[in-house]
C-alpha cells in the first residue's frame, strides 16, 4: 500500500487532477464547495494493478492553511507537485516544495497542469522553469508530466509515471511497533468513535489494545476499514480508519497519536535540527514558533 500526496500553489488544479485520476472529489466541506478552494485535507483512492489500492491525500494550497498541508503530507510516500501551466512556479509552490524536502519524501512527480489553457511554447517554458528548480535538490531528474484534467490529455501518462515511481520506492517499514498520527476523528452512529490516519511501522488487528497520547488512554479496536471497505488488518502505509471502544470521540483530536503499548514515552523536551530555508533569517531567543509534528500543530517560543 502507498500514499500519494499533492502539493502546490492555490488554484493550480490539485483537487481536479486527483478527480481526473480517481473519479473522486476530495473537497468534502460545504465551505470548500462554496469557495471552490481546498481548506482541509481530502482523500481519494485508485486501484492500480500490481499495487492494490493506492491512496491520495489532497492538501490546501493557500498559505493560511500550511499546517493542514503538513498534516496531509505526513505519511506520504510519493509527492505529486502540481504547477499550473498558466501561472508557473509560485510562492506556495516553493513553500510546499520545501515541506516535501523537510519531510524527507522519497520521490516526487512534477505535474504541469492546465496545459489546455496555454500554447506549446508556454508549456515548454514552465517545464524548463520546474526542471531548473528541481536541479540540485533530492528530486533532480524527477519525472515531469504535462496534463490537462479538463481534456484528459496526459492523464494516462501521469498514471504510468505514478506506477513507475511506486516501483522504485523503498518498501513500507514493519518493525512490529505500529503507530498512527490521527488526522480525523468523529462519532459514527451505531459504531461510536472512529479515528483515521496513515498507519506506520507495523500492523494492527481487530481486538488489539491500543493507546492514545497525550494521556496514554487505553482503547480497543472493534473494526478496521480502509477507504470505506472492511479490512482484516491495518497495514503499514495504508489509509486506515479504526472504530474504537473505551474512548469518547470528544476526547480525541487531530495531532493525537495512536500506538501499541511500550512504544512512545512522554517527554517535555525536543531535540531538533534546525534548517533555515531563508539564509537571511536567524533563530533568536524568545522568537515565536509553530512546531508541526505528524498531524499536530503546537505554538511556542524558542
Amino acid at each position: 500500500m502507498y500514499v500519494i500526496g499533492t502539493s502546490g500553489h492555490i488554484d493550480h488544479g490539485k483537487t481536479t487532477l486527483i478527480q481526473s485520476l480517481t473519479g473522486i472529489d476530495c473537497d468534502r466541506l460545504p465551505e470548500e464547495k462554496e469557495r471552490e478552494m481546498t481548506i482541509d485535507i481530502g482523500f481519494a483512492h485508485l486501484d492500480l494493478p500490481g499495487f492494490g489500492t493506492v491512496s491520495f491525500s489532497d492538501v490546501p494550497g493557500h498559505e493560511r492553511f500550511i499546517r493542514n498541508m503538513v498534516a496531509g503530507a505526513w505519511g506520504v510516500d510519493l509527492g505529486l507537485l502540481v504547477v499550473a501551466a498558466d501561472d508557473g512556479w509560485m510562492p506556495q509552490t516553493e513553500d510546499h516544495f520545501s515541506v516535501l524536502q523537510l519531510l524527507g519524501i522519497e520521490r516526487i512527480i512534477a505535474a504541469i497542469a492546465k496545459t489546455d489553457l496555454v500554447d506549446t511554447a508556454r508549456t515548454g517554458e514552465v517545464e524548463r522553469q520546474v526542471r531548473e528548480r528541481l536541479d540540485g535538490t533530492p528530486y533532480e531528474g524527477a519525472d515531469i508530466v504535462m496534463v490537462s484534467a479538463r481534456t484528459g490529455d496526459g492523464v494516462d501518462v501521469l498514471k504510468g509515471a505514478i506506477e513507475s515511481n511506486l516501483k522504485q520506492l523503498s518498501g513500507a517499514r514493519d518493525t512490529g511497533k505500529p503507530y498512527m498520527y490521527i488526522d480525523r476523528v468523529f462519532a459514527s452512529k451505531g459504531y461510536g468513535t472512529v479515528v483515521t490516519g496513515t498507519l506506520r511501522n507495523g500492523t494492527l488487528h481487530e481486538n488489539d489494545t491500543v493507546f492514545i497520547h497525550p494521556g496514554a488512554r487505553e482503547a480497543r479496536i472493534k473494526r478496521i476499514e480502509s477507504h470505506y471497505n472492511a479490512a482484516a488488518e491495518g497495514a503499514p502505509s495504508r489509509r486506515t480508519a479504526l472504530n474504537l471502544s473505551g474512548v469518547p470521540s470528544e476526547s480525541i483530536m487531530r495531532g493525537h497519536i495512536l500506538y501499541r503499548k511500550d512504544f512512545f514515552t512522554p517527554s517535555r523536551d525536543i531535540l531538533a535540527r534546525v534548517r533555515m530555508l531563508d539564509p537571511a533569517k536567524e533563530p533568536g531567543n524568545n522568537r515565536g514558533v509553530e512546531v508541526l509534528i505528524g498531524t499536530a500543530s503546537v505554538r511556542g517560543r524558542l
